[in-house]
């Protein structure tokens, strides 16, 4: 709700990194939560250390309002993982409330595995953030030059350096670069001028403020747990030796926190590419779609099941592959091609995913709208569908008549198009099946009797 003339806005904070798995916090979560939400604290990200705890985190977020989750492997908890962890990770991210890779980097200081093993595992988690299109959480300890300098001048996702306590020419460097610098707790003690000269000299929209619960709690709880609800010291320390109002320092630095997670509205809003249902990985590979049905999803939402699908611009064709290029074996049951729209309306795109997850061991299929034949002739459908094991075909009416009025286009005779689409994925050997959506006026019953008489397996959906 808009605040009434005259009125300010609440402050609001962002907690940016906190272990609310950690013993100490997780338990008393529920006292925790609420004493943040007294505070003002709306947004809390947490992050993973390894496959457990990232796990832990993807729970803590699924089941609390207002909390995000991170996936990842710190540095130095290398020494564990085990050969499944990465997999682990990755299926995480295709999870609703899992918005961000990390907590990675190199640690030079604890040295809790070889540095080299450090790179290695650095550069996997670059490529996993900059394929699947999320921010990027680093850690870097002794080492804030050489993971600056693993970062490539072309990557195009937000890079958060957490718990930033390097020299302020590196955090300016790495302003420089669009990355985003996290200011904890130590900017309010006294030995922390190094910390509060980066506050200052860095420019205002590449500043995040974290509690990193339960640790560096700020003053005058130095010392003691650290909490989110502590959060708002640490961003009252940034303004004050910035020299700004803390309510405008609080907004800035909530927008912040908001466009380096894509945690906000509209464009700044990350969109799902792949995401999880059950045990399949749908791929959402466009927004364009050549129906305009009266059942769509997009008109009433902007996505399902908690992921955010709607997409202000049809996704990059080189992230899509990208994405699909970190598939490893029986990560899922199958792969299931969709989009926030039409698949078949990207052919060529849509038949080279489909080939990099046959490569890769998964069966794939297609679900479709079944207008394939108003896009491409025969031959040309009939190639697409070679790269699929089953198609799924959006049926949803019995007749041209009940078509035309629920599944409306601007094709000259769509139903005679849908039912010879229909016979050529028989023909292709497909395992075809026909769905219709539970909406009102539609003819389920009706959809129902003419799948049986085409001889194929039919369901309802919604």
């Amino acid at each position: 709700m808009a605040p009434a003339d005259g009125e300010s806005s609440p402050v609001r904070y962002f907690d940016t990194h906190s272990h609310l798995f950690s013993r100490v916090l997780s338990e008393d979560l529920d006292g925790v939560l609420l004493r943040a939400r007294r505070a003002g604290v709306e947004r809390i990200l947490v992050p993973g250390l390894d496959a457990g705890t990232s796990r832990e985190a993807a729970m803590i977020a699924s089941s609390r309002e207002g909390v995000r989750a991170a996936a990842g492997i710190h540095p130095s908890c290398l020494a564990d993982v085990s050969g499944g962890d990465f997999g682990t990770v990755v299926r995480l991210l295709m999870e609703p409330d899992v918005i961000a890779v990390g907590e990675t980097g190199l640690d030079f200081f604890r040295d809790g595995a070889p540095r080299e093993v450090q790179r290695e595992w650095l550069r996997r988690h670059i490529d996993l953030a900059a394929g699947l299109g999320y921010p990027l959480i680093l850690h870097s300890r002794s080492a804030e030059d050489e993971v600056l300098g693993e970062l490539p001048d072309s990557i195009d996702v937000p890079v958060i350096l957490h718990c930033f306590t390097g020299s302020v020419e590196a955090a300016e460097s790495a302003a420089g670069r669009g990355f985003y610098v996290g200011i904890n707790g130590p900017v309010t003690y006294g030995t922390g001028e190094n910390i509060r000269e980066i506050a200052r000299r860095l420019p205002g929209d590449r500043i995040l403020v974290e509690t990193d619960s339960p640790y560096l709690a700020p003053v005058p709880f130095r010392g003691q747990a650290s909490e989110p609800s502590m959060v708002g010291l640490t961003a009252a320390a940034v303004a004050s030796v910035r020299g700004e109002d803390p309510e405008s320092t609080a907004a800035m630095l909530w927008e912040n926190s908001l466009a380096a997670f894509m945690d906000g509205s509209g464009s700044g809003r990350r969109t799902d590419l792949l995401y999880r249902l059950g045990s399949s990985l749908y791929a959402n590979i466009t927004g364009n779609c050549n129906c305009d049905c009266a059942f769509c999803l997009r008109f009433s939402t902007d996505g399902l099941a908690g992921y955010h699908l709607e997409h202000s611009a049809e996704p990059e064709a080189e992230r899509l592959r990208a994405g699909f290029r970190l598939l490893e074996p029986g990560w899922f049951d199958e792969v299931v091609f969709c989009g926030f729209g039409e698949p078949t309306t990207r052919p060529g795109l849509l038949a080279e995913l489909a080939g990099i997850a046959r490569a890769r061991g998964y069966p794939t299929r297609l679900d479709t709208n079944g207008l394939v034949l108003e896009l491409m002739d025969r031959e040309a459908a009939g190639s697409l569908l070679s790269h699929f094991d089953s198609v799924s075909i959006s049926l949803n009416e019995a007749s041209a008549e009940g078509y035309g009025r629920i599944c409306r286009t601007a094709y000259d005779d769509p139903w005679s198009s849908l039912m010879e689409f229909i016979q050529l994925a028989r023909d292709c050997g497909c395992r075809t099946t026909l769905t219709a959506v539970r909406y009102p006026g539609v003819d389920l019953e009706g959809a129902a009797a003419l799948a049986a008489r085409l001889g194929l397996p039919y369901r309802t959906r919604g």
